[in-house]
């Protein structure tokens, strides 16, 4: 069946609604999703990734990684040159340099605590807007939904150039008001990015005010 298309069957079926392969892949980059919360506690593959110099899953013609990779098809060529075996069931492809000075500790305490545990998650905004710059609130509750899992969530602008109101407003005014002791960290935005997440979060604090 492969990874992708089990969290898209699984999601499909707990929710009721239908997403995209695309979106299904993309739950990954959040942490603690897993699509059997009896075994496992959905955290591993968004600590390895981390650890590892490439770390690849490959599955019904989709590929995953932390990192987003421009030569994905010079890559995958030197691992299997039959590419055509990543179309079905799930590979996984890790690499790490021998002479590596990557400590796994390091991994752990940036985004985990003895006392909280994995309470922080950091996501890639460039990993699920793709095709043009984020705008709409759906994208937003698409990219934040389980987020409230987390206390502190890093969200990384970098190659973003531009967001839109809508996007901004769902996430730093709607959710944020609905779980107002999670911290939102927005990192590596443009002027225009910075420019409208503080538009907006100065809106709803004039609005409150009066």
């Amino acid at each position: 069946m492969g990874i992708f298309n089990n969290i898209k069957s699984y999601i499909e079926k707990t929710t009721g609604e239908r997403i995209s392969l695309e979106d299904a892949m993309r739950q990954l980059f959040k942490g603690k999703f897993t699509t059997k919360a009896e075994n496992h506690a959905g955290e591993g593959i968004f600590f390895t990734s981390r650890m590892m110099d490439l770390f690849l899953i490959a599955s019904s013609g989709l590929f995953f990684s932390h990192d987003n990779y421009k030569d994905f098809d010079a890559k995958i060529a030197d691992i299997d040159p039959n590419s055509r075996s990543f179309e079905k069931g799930t590979s996984v492809m890790m690499q790490l340099s021998k002479n590596s000075n990557k400590e796994t500790r390091t991994i752990f305490d940036k985004f985990s605590s003895p006392d909280e545990g994995f309470f922080k998650t950091e996501i890639k905004l460039k990993h699920f807007c793709e095709h043009g710059y984020p705008v709409s609130r759906s994208q937003a509750r698409r990219i934040f939904d389980g987020m409230n899992a987390f206390k502190e969530i890093i969200m990384d602008f970098e190659s973003v150039s531009d967001v839109g109101q809508a996007f901004c407003h769902e996430i730093f005014v709607v959710f944020q008001n609905r779980y107002p002791d999670i911290k939102i960290i927005p990192i590596n935005g443009n002027d225009d990015v910075n420019g409208m997440i503080s538009r907006i979060i100065n809106t709803e604090k004039l609005c409150i005010k009066s």
